[in-house]
């Protein structure tokens, strides 16, 4: 076996079905089983999942987490309920690995575009094994967390604003090759999936519906998570406590400790990060050493899912998280490591953002987050010399995908902006 081939990372889906397109992070793959397997691969966590022909919208999928020249074998499930993949142990190894690859299957294994694969590594780096585990809801499979039919028809077709884009079909289906990658094909292609996640946004005002659902039948207390399907399975977030536990050690507490204890929310992530290594509810994790990086890993989950998936769940988590992460100044100023890679990622996460988000809308959750983030760094330029050439890049982004710069942020807060 070359060296190349035994390092490496390979993806084998069989039985794919007629009727079912399956997809691998950001990409979609050709007819079912025209395409059996992907052995380009980067170690760590990926999103493999299946949507129908007829119904696309409607993404079903599981995180898997791959080491360095690992080799996955499995087989789509048939049966219509449980998890959606089952892995076939028996070829999950390096026996078969050479045999798979170029044998039966040679003609079958696909190669991912290597600037799609680096986008994928960029936003997932702290989504690691253990965090898969225990986030993954009951039966594993994640799934569109759409608002209920019946509401859309009491209300009305209008109402449904995602047909205006294909928002849960952000990722692009490419003829893979298992030559060597064009260079201008490739970067067609990534611009191509570039300006598909750009359709990621926030279409549905609940607000609107809630209105619409009391006047329709005003003796039923409409709640969000009544318009999701009934079969729809949480995925297992942590907790986000509203306020600071330690306010009430204090037997005598000054407003303004008081105040200063609220608008720090160290206590979030510190809280959060606690529920991996405290091991509540029988699960401890152990791979990192800092324990912030799985807040920062459910950050990246969560934006994951609402992009690929549309999940609700998973916007409302990440708009708490956001938050926690942009307003933690002790744990910002102490941790730099940390620090770090939330700029890395919040870039990232700026950069594949709805260009026409209205920033300048009362309570948008980004603006407020990200200026109470400028507020920190400025009010501590000092201590946050390291992570300076960071904020400049999100700054950059910032700039450049809505046209205003984070300094900004402080008069639209304010409502100086008019």
């Amino acid at each position: 076996m070359s060296d190349d081939l035994a390092e490496s990372t390979v993806v084998v889906i069989l039985d794919q079905k007629d009727e079912e397109v399956v997809g691998f992070d950001f990409v979609s793959l050709p007819e079912a089983n025209k395409v059996s397997g992907i052995w380009n691969l980067e170690p760590g966590a990926h999103f493999m999942y299946i949507k129908t022909k007829e119904e696309e919208e409607r993404r079903l999928g599981e995180f898997i987490y791959l080491k360095k020249g690992e080799i996955r074998v499995y087989r789509r499930s048939e049966a219509n309920e449980g998890p959606l993949f089952k892995q076939v142990e028996e070829y999950s190894n390096q026996t078969y690995k050479e045999s798979i690859i170029m044998g039966h299957l040679k003609n079958k294994m696909s190669k991912i575009p290597q600037n799609l694969s680096q986008l994928w590594s960029n936003i997932t780096d702290c989504i690691n094994s253990e965090l898969i585990v225990k986030l993954r809801p009951i039966n594993k499979v994640i799934k569109s967390q759409t608002v209920g039919q019946q509401i859309f028809e009491q209300c009305g077709s209008e109402m449904d604003k995602r047909n205006k884009k294909d928002i849960r079909n952000a990722t692009i289906r490419v003829e893979l090759s298992d030559t060597e990658d064009d260079e201008s094909k490739t970067l067609e292609e990534y611009k191509q999936i570039a300006n598909n996640l750009r359709g990621f946004r926030k279409t549905i005002d609940f607000e609107e519906l809630k209105e619409k659902q009391e006047s329709v039948s005003p003796k039923r207390n409409f709640q969000m998570d009544e318009s999701v399907e009934e079969d729809y399975n949480p995925i297992c977030y942590s907790d986000i406590p509203a306020r600071d536990s330690r306010i009430n050690r204090f037997k005598e507490i000054t407003p303004e400790m008081l105040t200063s204890m609220h608008m720090d929310t160290s206590y979030v992530l510190e809280s959060v990060s606690e529920n991996y290594e405290a091991n509540r509810d029988g699960y401890k994790a152990q791979e990192f050493k800092n324990k912030y990086m799985y807040v920062l890993g459910e950050l990246q989950y969560s934006f994951i899912l609402f992009l690929l998936c549309f999940n609700f769940e998973s916007l409302e988590h990440y708009k708490k998280l956001l938050r926690a992460f942009c307003n933690a100044e002790s744990t910002i100023i102490k941790n730099q490591e940390l620090v770090l890679r939330f700029l890395n990622t919040l870039k990232y996460h700026v950069e594949i953002w709805d260009e026409e988000h209205d920033v300048y809308q009362k309570d948008d959750f980004l603006t407020h987050s990200l200026g109470s983030l400028r507020e920190i760094i400025v009010d501590n330029e000092k201590d946050l010399e390291y992570c300076r050439n960071e904020y400049k890049q999100l700054d950059n982004s910032f700039k450049l995908k809505f046209g205003i710069s984070l300094d900004d942020l402080d008069a639209i807060n304010n409502n100086y902006v008019q």
